[in-house]
């Protein structure tokens, strides 16, 4: 199978590379059959561990990487999504997408139907999802989103397996006041991390 890379992006937004076969995916045709929609759900979720697995074996050899987690959409389409404490690399987005590649051409995992393999670093723009991001952010401006909607936005201070703690900072000079909040994990509908230049 022929492949061609795509989409390589590398600023403060997600890092993308793209692998996928280059006929035409169109639904009901040899290159896209309309069968691949009648896969049982459970089929699907065994090869998203089988993926999930193999990533995470993949880049025990690189400590600082961690892996976010693995969608699929309808065609075959497979998006890795990875986080470093360190930040995330074009050659890490490679590395892990020419293996996983290999993986699953030589595992059959999809048999002979075709698949898009796309491996991304976390955009900052993202919500954050595992307890390692909060740690790596220690420091930063992030923005929570409590369960009843309430916004809280300050330092990101300190951050355990139950909580986190929020340093907001009101007025100036002499009359700026400092105030610390801890939120716990199941107090938060979403953080983000704001960007600032």
């Amino acid at each position: 199978m022929n492949l061609f890379c795509q989409n390589i992006i590398w600023s403060v937004f997600p890092i993308y590379l793209t692998f996928a076969g280059v006929k035409d995916l169109v639904k009901g045709t040899e290159a896209f059959p309309s069968s691949i929609f009648q896969k049982s759900a459970t089929t699907m979720i065994t090869e998203l561990e089988k993926i999930e697995d193999f990533v995470k074996q993949f880049i025990r050899k690189t400590p600082d990487l961690f892996l976010i987690e693995v969608k699929s959409a309808p065609g075959n389409k497979i998006t890795v999504l990875l986080d470093g404490d360190k930040g995330v690399t074009i050659e890490n987005c490679t590395a892990v997408n020419k293996a996983l590649y290999k993986f699953i051409e030589e595992t059959g995992l999809f048999g002979d139907n075709n698949f898009a393999l796309e491996v991304s670093s976390f955009g900052v723009d993202k919500p954050l999802k595992l307890f390692r991001q909060y740690n790596k952010n220690i420091g930063r401006k992030v923005e929570v989103i409590l369960n009843e909607g309430t916004k809280i936005e300050g330092t990101l201070t300190d951050a355990n397996e139950e909580n986190i703690t929020i340093e907001e900072k009101t007025g100036k000079g002499n009359k700026m006041t400092t105030k610390k909040t801890t939120i716990l994990f199941n107090q938060i509908k979403h953080t983000t991390v704001l960007i600032t230049f």
